[in-house]
């Protein structure tokens, strides 16, 4: 039983991710990268190919003849150019033309979405449908047939690949998708009608010559493997046959059944060879991707209330092998698969899927032909089978090894590796471990990469995981844990809470935001309605307005689900309703919404502690309690049931019995924590009753945020914001605290009041012991949060940048061209511009084109707003200018501006600078002491950072401190007074803003509600408070502080 609090604390990190996108910041980069080297690539292929036009002679010298060609429309020379001959110089216009877009490429090791690669494919073979429907010949001469049908209207259809929307706005694919094919059969059958008219020049050396220019791809070959974690060879891919056998069986092994008396029994050899030749066979239907441990515990015949569960995941289900459920589809080789051994299997896996450019294609079809006895078509849909990516953490030899082990006896991945004789530390060493090590080393399966050589360090040795997040929450956990260990011993007992959003996948936070965004709406409808109603706004009085709107829905009135009375909306508020829990509070703990109604007082009394059935089951009043929850949702109209407690309980128990983590970081955080402390661990999620039990405890107690630390919000600022890092040790001590005895007493005291009909939850709970209260409110206040600093290096030490590098966004995305009076030059989007960059500037931004300002500033003439930019689209579609001219600038997307900007020059191989970038975001905020007394601030952009070169602002200055982004500083003075804040930001003109070291939110809170929680400072007021870097651990403790002024 507890009595007092020992220690307590925050530590906040930064998990990798944007604040804006939630997208990892590398994968953001890396995109960014992508991009930029796919334009410099097509540049360099733009370049040879001009080159090569120019040197055969069919390329004109002079620009100005070059800038003639563009003016010709390509796609009339390309369909002109099938039939009849056209000057040599017209078809360097085709060949250009053609190499700006070359055609989507199906690669089976291309690093495309297979859902993408999906559309991109429907969306071709609808383009072979629809060229073959005008009686086009090629990809161009449809193009030109396309356009040519729109000639008689103002604006001509666009030919570019657009996204097709369908009735209700949602996207649906792509209108036409060219493939690599369809430019590859053009160019040869442009090449070959030309020829004949021009044969010196258009020679066959030629034509490869400009093909292997136009069309050279990059292999990417595919993902190397790392090293096995228990031998020397290279790790096994997933797509491997022995690799999902080893998965599926892992899968079943750990299966087990809760018997009637809620004992654990594992599966005996026959079911689970029953299970898995249920697998194999797909259920009822080979489509089945997966099959419920319900259907499961059918096939092993379970006796009634008996339940197949697994004993490592919460999942309800057990996924097929994806190898069998691929192959033995009967468009592949069907029932056949099944009866080849699995090293016929595993061969055509690696020929015909793995390794298939060890081979031609045709050879590969030719040997399953021959071998196998299948037809052309299904050699083919073998080939191109959807197979798992990536591999498993063991080579093949182990995985033999361990699946052989697994096959003989139902028996655990873990157990089965020891059995044979690997030595791996994680399996060997749980609960007996000092501390924590590096993740890597002790949950090879988890990791990716890896050399697995001793010279090397850690994460370079064993790997690390795929995404980003998680391997920064797994080093601060074991900073964290291992920091604990130190200062007071190996824990008895973890309890690990998880966010929210690190569980959810993409779509489901997709669902969640949008759920989120229609309660804001309802909460708005609720207040609306209440104020009409001329009722106080509380969150007492939209319950119960919600719950009678729930049950008012597709009703003409509202019904009582216990008496079938009506609750006119009067009676809401005048104290002739109570919401009631349909199964009783006191016996379940559950006060979310799915357990509440809204009823009349009266019943509610006669309900007491009693399940809706145990009160009237056996009345006369059950008929029209059963005419009546049926208008209720799903969720509430089970715990009408007659064994509804019955269920509950059985759920609770299972959760209580297995105390499984649910997840995939929930569970890898488990079997970390368990090295340490294999006996007692909680590491699970916030269940919804967890967490409202929670917060009821907190208001019981007193711990809301605002009553700790007496906050008090900005008038519209919302009271659910989270303002306080440190209310998260409350959170931790509260679910320290709440052990078996304060949820009995909670019980014993709601079943009084359910009873009596009071107040349920009671109103008040006994604290865990005297003062408890009082104990966590100095506590708390009492805390420096701890906040990991980002300061954008590897490798970096305790104070200075020695022996570190420089990670993160050097520079901005936009490259900038250089013009010959030493300005820069970029594109623009057309729609995105504004009048002032049409405007001519005499110091800012201009456009390079003289004749194309004036055209859009007649265009743009008296338009603001939405009118403007519509103004400048019509402007690109007219073929014609108002005057009847045509149109020079039709179909223009983008135009080049030219200003005066200081950049950073990027110069290529041979040392020439041929482009500029913006030096981007700042790195660091320093303070220098001149020669004279006087002081200096200096701020380093991360560019300059990455050069590791230290410009003084005096050669003989002296530098005082140094900040980064998220600091901790100390000041003697603030307009909070004295206090430890964390650095926020800070710009070129040398201000920096902090924050103190608690408070969260402070940009949402000060943009949406005026709440300025900001300390903004410049150079006086920095040297006028003394400013101080101070050094704070993983447990709030202070370590050291910068030098002193």
């Amino acid at each position: 039983m507890p009595t007092g609090i020992v220690d307590g604390g925050v530590r906040v990190f930064h998990d990798g991710r944007d604040p804006k996108t939630r997208e990892p910041k590398g994968a953001i980069r890396r995109d960014a990268r992508r991009r930029r080297r796919k334009r410099e690539r097509f540049l360099r292929r733009r370049s040879a190919l001009q080159t090569a036009l120019r040197d055969s002679g069919i390329f004109p010298l002079l620009p100005a003849a070059q800038k003639e060609l563009e003016k010709l429309d390509p796609y009339e020379l390309r369909a002109r150019a099938l039939d009849e001959a056209i000057p040599i110089e017209q078809i360097a216009r085709i060949l250009l033309h053609i190499n700006q877009r070359r055609g989507y490429l199906f690669s089976k090791n291309r690093n495309v979405k297979s859902n993408e690669s999906g559309v991109v494919k429907v969306a071709s073979e609808r383009l072979d449908t629809e060229i073959a429907a005008v009686g086009a010949r090629t990809y161009g001469e449809f193009l030109h047939i396309r356009r040519c049908r729109s000639m008689e209207l103002s604006r001509m259809q666009a030919v570019r690949t657009r996204r097709m929307m369908s009735a209700d706005g949602k996207i649906e694919g792509f209108e036409f998708f060219p493939e690599r094919k369809h430019l590859e059969q053009e160019f040869f059958q442009i090449w070959s009608s030309q020829s004949k008219f021009h044969p010196t020049v258009l020679t066959d050396e030629l034509r490869d010559l400009i093909y292997s220019i136009i069309f050279f791809q990059r292999y990417k070959g595919a993902e190397k493997p790392s090293f096995c974690r228990l031998t020397s060879e290279y790790q096994l891919a997933r797509s491997h046959p022995l690799a999902q056998r080893l998965y599926l069986y892992e899968a079943v092994n750990n299966s087990q059944i809760l018997l009637n008396n809620s004992s654990i029994q594992s599966l005996n050899l026959e079911q689970r060879d029953k299970i898995i030749s249920a697998l194999d066979r797909g259920g009822m239907s080979k489509q089945n991707e997966t099959i419920s441990f319900y259907k499961l515990g059918k096939i092993i015949k379970l006796q009634k209330g008996e339940k197949l569960i697994s004993a490592k995941t919460t999942t309800l289900s057990i996924m097929r092998d994806p190898i069998v459920s691929q192959m033995s589809d009967v468009a592949r080789f069907g029932d056949t698969w099944l009866t080849l051994t699995l090293q016929q299997q595993s061969e055509i896996v690696e020929k015909a899927c793995i390794n298939v450019q060890d081979m031609e294609h045709e050879d590969v079809v030719e040997w399953l032909c021959n071998e196998f006895d299948l037809d052309r078509i299904s050699a083919d849909h073998v080939i191109n089978a959807k197979l798992p990516e990536g591999y498993i953490p063991f080579g093949n030899t182990a995985t033999a090894q361990i699946f052989d082990q697994m096959k003989s006896c139902v028996q655990s991945l873990d157990d089965a590796i020891l059995d044979i004789g690997y030595d791996l530390v994680g399996l060997n060493a749980k609960g007996s471990l000092q501390e924590l090590p590096y993740y890597g080393k002790v949950l090879p399966g988890i990791t990716l990469g890896g050399s697995q050589r001793e010279v090397d360090e850690e994460i370079t040795r064993h790997g690390r995981v795929s995404n980003p997040s998680f391997h920064i929450i797994l080093n601060q956990l074991r900073r964290l844990v291992n920091s604990i260990i130190k200062k007071h011993g190996t824990p008895c007992e973890i309890f690990v809470e998880l966010g929210k959003d690190l569980r959810w996948s993409e779509a489901r936070k997709k669902i969640i935001a949008s759920a989120s965004s229609q309660r804001n709406k309802d909460f708005n409808k609720l207040n609306e309605l209440i104020e009409e109603m001329g009722e106080e706004q509380s969150g007492k009085n939209r319950l119960f307005l919600r719950l009678w709107l729930e049950q008012l829905s597709g009703q003409e009135i509202a019904i009582c689900p216990f008496s079938g009375q009506e609750i006119t909306k009067k009676m809401i508020f005048d104290g002739s309703c109570v919401i009631a829990h349909i199964l009783p509070f006191s016996r379940t703990l559950s006060d979310d919404n799915s357990n509440r109604v809204i009823c009349l007082k009266e019943y509610a009394i006669q309900k007491g502690n009693l399940s809706p059935f145990e009160a009237w089951g056996n009345t006369e009043g059950w008929q029209i309690i059963k005419s009546n929850f049926h208008l209720l949702p799903a969720k509430k109209r089970w715990r009408f049931a007659p064994d509804a407690l019955t269920k509950y309980a059985e759920e609770d128990a299972l959760h209580k019995r297995l105390s499984k983590p649910d997840g995939h970081i929930a569970t890898v955080i488990h079997q970390y924590l368990s090295l340490i402390c294999n006996q007692q661990i909680s590491a699970s999620n916030i269940s919804v009753g967890k967490g409202q039990l929670n917060r009821f405890l907190k208001r019981r107690w007193k711990l809301e945020t605002d009553e700790v630390f007496a906050r008090t919000h900005s008038s519209n600022s919302p009271k659910n914001l989270e303002t306080d890092y440190r209310v998260q040790t409350i959170d931790a001590t509260i679910a320290a605290v709440t052990d078996t005895k304060t949820i009995a007493e909670l019980s014993y005291a709601s079943a009084q009041n359910e009873k009596a009909g009071k107040s349920v939850p009671p109103k008040s709970v006994d604290e865990p012991w005297f003062g408890f209260t009082n104990a966590i409110n100095e506590h708390a206040r009492s805390i420096i949060v701890s906040h990991r600093a980002d300061h954008g290096v590897t490798g970096l030490g305790f104070i200075g940048l020695e022996n570190s590098k420089t990670i993160g966004k050097l520079h901005e995305d936009t490259a900038y061209g250089f013009t010959r009076d030493g300005n820069v030059v970029h594109r623009k989007s057309l729609a995105s511009l504004t009048l002032g960059d049409i405007r001519k500037s005499s110091g800012g931004v201009n456009l390079r084109d003289e004749h194309l300002r004036e055209h859009l500033l007649e265009a743009t003439k008296n338009q603001t707003g939405r009118n403007f930019t519509n103004a400048l689209i019509t402007f690109s579609l007219a073929m014609t200018l108002p005057n009847g001219e045509k149109n020079p600038y039709f179909g223009i997307r983008r135009v080049r501006l030219i200003e005066k900007k200081t950049l950073i020059p990027l110069s290529d191989r041979d040392g020439e600078i041929f482009k500029g970038v913006a030096s981007g975001s700042n790195h660091r905020f320093e303070i220098w002491k001149l020669p004279d007394g006087s002081f200096a601030t200096k701020i380093v952009s991360v560019f300059e950072a990455h050069l590791d070169e230290i410009v003084k602002p005096h050669p003989a200055a002296k530098l005082i401190q140094r900040f980064h982004k998220g600091d901790l500083i100390e000041l003697r003075d603030s307009k909070f007074g004295p206090v430890i804040a964390k650095v926020m930001k800070f710009d070129g003109n040398g201000t920096i803003e902090l924050v103190p070291h608690n408070e969260v939110n402070a940009s949402t809170r000060y943009r949406k509600y005026s709440e300025d929680v900001f300390i903004r400072l410049r150079l006086g007021s920095l040297v006028q408070y003394r400013a101080r870097r101070i050094y704070v651990d993983e447990l709030g403790q202070t370590r050291g502080k910068s030098r002193d002024w």
